[in-house]
């Protein structure tokens, strides 16, 4: 791919609430705060709703390079972290994200590829008429709090009930010993995140409109802009983080169920040589099938699914579009195995514009929220061995700063430097 040119600056645009000045901008703790106009609460939707470039199959999965003889499924699996390049499995990786063309998002140009829906709030292909939105994929590795709960993105002690949205956060970050001079410059890490902030820069209505909306970040209390990269720690250089959400973790059926079963007394039952009737199985009986994106199960079967946190009525866990290596998919009680500290994954998600409208639930400021939403996730590698804590507990109760949901606002952090810049690479 050709250089592409260097966003422009803006120095000292800090795009979090906690670097404002005036008045503190936590809202109402008490309000359930989740978007109310988030449009995945339908299970229906599920890794349904995007749209891809050359017909390439909704799931996380690598293509084979073109020209090249079809080989074995790739798995790097158990190949420790410390080897993955000099065992060729970051050479296979990048050779086959920049087979992905512009389903890769190392690969998108979006002046030129994109356009953003301001009616609908999405991006999609300038290619594809129906304006149906864009997914991309992208790879990193978990970051050191990564942890699947059963209360997703809501800290412990948050009421979760029915019409409360839990996502799972698997923040990623730049690939472990990655390096650029030994991959012919290939740096798509940094690319994914160069292309989110165009995107972002498309989806505020300009460079301009985007150069104020960060400066009004700044100085209004009231306005909140928040960008789905970050950095992990003040003094790095680039933007190392990227956020991604999962889809709902739980969710109603589209119809409830009636239970029409009756039986006769057991001396009827007798006289008329009736047996018993069968008992319907345990409603939290593990399912010994193959899994389906968008089945649903008692929520109880989720590690760590108890106390007084969990006040589910009719909602029922999720299955999502999450697989191994191989692209088996795995059940929601298995993602714990996988979904890693340090573990590899390549994620295929869409970037939401999330515009939240000033309410007295939110301390009336208005928020242009950006946000990867992902539609399936796939564990290409496991992250070092680290010790495990009680089920469905840890020494601290983890959770990702730049997880988006309204009560995090005043801990959110994005150690905003600038622009990130695209990373050419070498002839």
């Amino acid at each position: 791919m050709p250089p592409r040119a260097k966003s422009a600056q803006v120095p000292n645009a800090a795009m979090s609430a906690s670097s404002k000045a005036g008045p503190s901008k936590k809202p109402d703790t008490g309000h359930d705060s989740d978007f109310e106009m988030d449009d995945t609460m339908s299970v229906k939707t599920l890794s349904s709703t995007a749209s891809i470039d050359n017909s390439t199959p909704a799931v996380a999965a690598l293509p084979h390079p073109k020209g090249k003889t079809k080989e074995e499924e790739l798995d790097y699996s158990d190949v420790a972290v410390a080897d993955r390049l000099p065992s060729g499995f970051y050479h296979s990786v990048d050779s086959r994200l920049e087979a992905a063309g512009k389903n890769a998002l190392s690969n998108v140009d979006p002046d030129s590829d994109l356009q953003f829906d301001k009616d609908k709030r999405i991006f999609h292909f300038q290619s594809n008429t129906k304006t149906q939105e864009a997914s991309f994929i992208f790879a990193g590795d978990l970051i050191d709090m990564t942890t699947i709960r059963p209360n997703g993105n809501k800290p412990m002690g948050t009421a979760i009930g029915d019409k409360t949205n839990v996502r799972h956060p698997l923040t990623i970050q730049r690939l472990a010993h990655w390096d650029p001079e030994q991959l012919n410059g290939s740096d798509p890490f940094q690319d994914a995140v160069w292309a989110t902030h165009q995107m972002m820069v498309m989806g505020e209505g300009g460079q301009d409109a985007f150069i104020a909306a960060v400066q009004r970040d700044k100085t209004d209390p009231k306005f909140t802009l928040k960008a789905p990269f970050k950095k992990s720690a003040p003094d790095v250089a680039e933007y190392d983080q990227i956020a991604v959400v999962t889809d709902m973790a739980y969710a109603k059926p589209s119809t409830t169920a009636i239970d029409l079963q009756v039986s006769r007394s057991p001396s009827k039952r007798k006289a008329a040589g009736d047996t018993e009737v069968a008992q319907a199985p345990s409603q939290t009986a593990v399912p010994d099938g193959t899994p389906r994106v968008g089945d649903l199960y008692d929520p109880k079967l989720m590690p760590g699914y108890k106390g007084s946190d969990f006040a589910h009525v009719d909602a029922k866990l999720v299955q999502l579009d999450i697989r191994d290596a191989n692209g088996k998919l795995l059940f929601p009680w298995q993602w714990g195995d996988y979904i890693q500290p340090g573990a590899m994954v390549l994620v295929r998600a869409r970037l939401k514009k999330w515009v939240v409208l000033p309410t007295d639930k939110n301390s009336y400021i208005r928020s242009h929220i950006y946000q990867w939403v992902a539609d399936s996730v796939r564990i290409l590698a496991k992250g070092p061995e680290r010790p495990k804590g009680p089920e469905g507990k840890s020494e601290v109760d983890l959770k990702d700063p730049n997880v988006v949901f309204l009560e995090d606002y005043d801990v959110m952090d994005s150690f905003s430097i600038g622009s990130p810049a695209k990373k050419s690479k070498l002839a």
